[in-house]
């Protein structure tokens, strides 16, 4: 009877002490699991800010990159603006010049005629110098004018030669911003699958459902049952 007694205390003894053992094993298991999680959280907090920081970037670049598109529609339409005042002056200063032309040639078929009308009167001479000499007049204002004309026409020129190298720039500048905002949304593409496949990592361990209710807390009954397979 003793003898039975000492054995079977002996084995409550190593049933005790082998559940102890056991229940700190599950402890520790569990406290490494919850750290694991705590860690894979603020891993998954840390890409989604880093995303968020990433689309900000993004729709900061779409909207200098529609305010460059339409800095360059209102350059070209002020382009297109010049162009036809460019052309307005330029079919004035023709015009311009076409009538000093035949003012000139007005003026020397004049200036003949009153040389072979002095030889008869002395009077119709004295007329004929003084309308020439208004007529000369006349035609020294309509050259200045043509060449007034001429001076707006070469700086209307200058300036839409100006005006095509800003249009020039601000596109190179919209073609660079849409690459790069193709290039920004490449990697926000990347890190959307990066953090989708951290999320689908965190939730899956060897084919089963891990259930967590946050992320420093995990189910006992999940473990236990985890830890009776791993044994």
């Amino acid at each position: 009877m003793a003898v039975a007694e000492v054995a079977r205390g002996i084995g409550t003894g190593a049933k005790e002490l082998s559940e102890k053992m056991n229940r700190r094993a599950l402890a520790m298991r569990v406290e490494t699991y919850a750290r694991r999680a705590t860690e894979t959280a603020r891993a998954l907090a840390d890409a989604r800010e880093a995303l968020n920081d990433a689309e900000r970037e993004v729709k900061g670049e779409r909207e200098r990159a529609n305010a460059a598109t339409a800095a360059c529609q209102a350059l070209r339409r002020e382009l297109g603006r010049m162009q036809k005042l460019n052309l307005e002056a330029e079919r004035r200063g023709r015009y311009e010049l076409e009538r000093g032309a035949k003012a000139r040639k007005t003026l020397v078929e004049m200036v003949q005629d009153a040389k072979k009308d002095s030889r008869e009167a002395r009077g119709a001479a004295k007329e004929a110098s003084e309308r020439a000499q208004m007529m000369e007049e006349w035609a020294k204002r309509r050259d200045a004018a043509a060449t007034n004309a001429a001076t707006r026409l070469n700086r209307s020129l200058q300036d839409c030669a100006s005006l095509a190298r800003r249009i020039k720039v601000v596109t190179e500048e919209n073609v660079r911003l849409r690459k790069r905002a193709v290039r920004d949304r490449a990697e926000l593409d990347d890190a959307t699958e990066y953090s989708e496949r951290l999320e689908s990592d965190w939730m899956t361990r060897e084919g089963e459902k891990i259930t967590a209710r946050n992320p420093i807390y995990v189910d006992s009954g999940t473990f236990g049952e985890q830890s009776e397979a791993d044994s």
